[in-house]
């Protein structure tokens, strides 16, 4: 089902590396059923809980460009 589609991962842990092993471990599988992944840049969220309001919107906006970058650069779906 993901053969060939395009794959941007964005990841958020309230610890400093939280997401890092996640991450990887998730490219892993992806890449093994070949799904096309966004390879940079990878959006990896350290200290989420400062990052996003009350309401759930990301407010950091060096992430936010880094996702918004990686999601255009996916090209179309």
């Amino acid at each position: 089902m993901l053969r060939g589609k395009p794959i941007a991962m964005m990841e958020a842990s309230p610890s400093p590396v939280g997401t890092a092993r996640a991450h990887m471990q998730l490219r892993e599988i992806l890449l093994y059923v070949q799904a096309q992944m966004v390879v940079v840049p990878e959006v990896l969220v350290a200290h989420a809980t400062e990052k996003f309001d009350d309401e759930g919107s990301f407010t950091d906006e060096v992430g936010r460009g880094g996702f918004n970058w990686s999601v255009q650069r996916s090209g179309p779906v």
